[in-house]
């Protein structure tokens, strides 16, 4: 009998994952502020609205904030967690992977004086660049999740900030705009990283440190060419780093 009974719990579990698996195929994620619309054949079937919450608990009060980004395939999308109790000083962020079916595929946790920097994690189809920082946004880490596999593409102590990076379509290459002291003052430094031979190349951007920075765009294509704009300057650099063009855009 308690075979049975056993058989009928896995069948009915079976059928329910099948059903869900039915319910759910075909579906794509929009996203539209704070609110997610779960679509099929044009329609919306599920709405997911973020909205804070706080729990009081022993330590002091437990403020819980979500924050989300959706894929360009629309098939997946990151769900940022923050717990923060300021009594205590403590904060605490996850990030997870779903698909646009709402299964979850893995969960990333970072505690302990690092949190995630949301703004600049990046999700790319079903593949994720993690950015964590410590809690000045200092000593970042850049990850790259695959397949729920963690590879660190940049070490916690290489540079003081990372402002902004650009994967190539292929994903082989990567180019970085970071910040580190020099000769007592931050400078912006341009790094490059081929995935495939682990070759690097630093350039060491000729920013005038008293005057006003502006936004660096990077965009890198399969051939490792990175095109670094400031303002109107267009500098192109090859993969092994040397400048191989300079203009000026409109």
């Amino acid at each position: 009998m308690q075979m049975i009974q056993w058989l009928r719990r896995l069948l009915t579990k079976a059928l329910r994952g099948a059903l869900e698996v039915s319910l759910f195929a075909g579906v794509v994620v929009i996203q539209s502020g704070d609110t997610l619309y779960f679509s099929k054949n044009e329609h919306t079937i599920e709405t997911w609205a973020l909205a804070p919450d706080s729990t009081v608990t022993p330590q002091g009060l437990v403020v819980h904030t979500q924050k989300v980004k959706v894929s360009d395939n629309n098939k997946h999308f990151i769900l940022y967690d923050e717990y923060r109790n300021s009594t205590a000083d403590s904060l605490m962020t996850t990030l997870s992977l779903y698909t646009s079916g709402k299964e979850r595929l893995w969960l990333r946790e970072y505690a302990n004086g690092r949190r995630i920097d949301f703004d600049k994690t990046e999700i790319l189809n079903d593949d994720v660049a993690v950015v964590s920082t410590d809690k000045t946004y200092g000593q970042p880490v850049l990850e790259l999740i695959h397949n729920n596999t963690s590879i660190t593409l940049m070490e916690k102590d290489q540079w003081q900030r990372l402002v902004t990076f650009a994967f190539a379509p292929d994903m082989r290459y990567l180019a970085l705009h970071v910040r580190n002291p020099h000769n007592r003052k931050m400078w912006d430094f341009i790094h490059f990283i081929d995935r495939k031979t682990k070759d690097t190349w630093t350039y060491l951007f000729p920013i005038c440190i008293s005057c006003k920075r502006h936004r660096i765009d990077l965009q890198v294509d399969n051939e490792g060419n990175t095109e670094v704009i400031y303002k109107d300057q267009h500098r192109i650099f090859n993969r092994k780093g040397s400048l191989v063009d300079f203009f000026m855009g409109m």
